[in-house]
């Protein structure tokens, strides 16, 4: 138990929590953004869905990125703004096509969980990718 509380931010691997946040967008995407009644409407109905599924799969190339999957001279000469680069634009993206869904949403539906999710996702992928930044490494060159 004492191990836990001796865990450092910096100890955490962020590359693979953006690479988590960005498939938790991706699910999000597919499931009922609002609902009325029984009558579900999916994110990818709209393009605010499309803004959200683009920026899902560029949070999760920026957390491929930093764990080198792409093997390119480029990509780890450019790093952190590569991964994190890709991450924060994502995230934005991502957040940009749910508020703005939630601006246009019918007057008969209510939010539903595939939002919440997609809001949730969307966040932590801006706060891991923001981390990464700031840290200026990544997960392998850091160890």
């Amino acid at each position: 138990m004492e191990h836990l509380a001796k865990t450092d931010l910096k100890d955490l691997p962020f590359g693979a929590i953006l690479g988590i946040a960005g498939i938790v967008t991706l699910i999000g995407f597919f499931c009922p953004w609002a609902k009325a009644g029984d009558v579900p409407a999916n994110g990818f109905e709209g393009w605010q869905g499309i803004l959200t599924f683009t920026g899902s799969w560029l949070i999760i190339i920026g957390s491929m990125i930093s764990y080198n999957l792409f093997n390119s001279e480029t990509l780890e000469d450019s790093k952190p703004l590569s991964d994190s680069g890709l991450g924060i634009g994502g995230a934005i993206l991502g957040l940009i096509g749910i508020l703005a869904f939630l601006v246009d949403i019918p007057s008969l539906f209510y939010p539903a969980w595939g939002l919440y999710l997609s809001i949730a996702g969307a966040i932590l992928a801006l706060l891991s990718a923001l981390i990464l930044y700031y840290k200026g490494e990544t997960s392998l060159t850091s160890r």
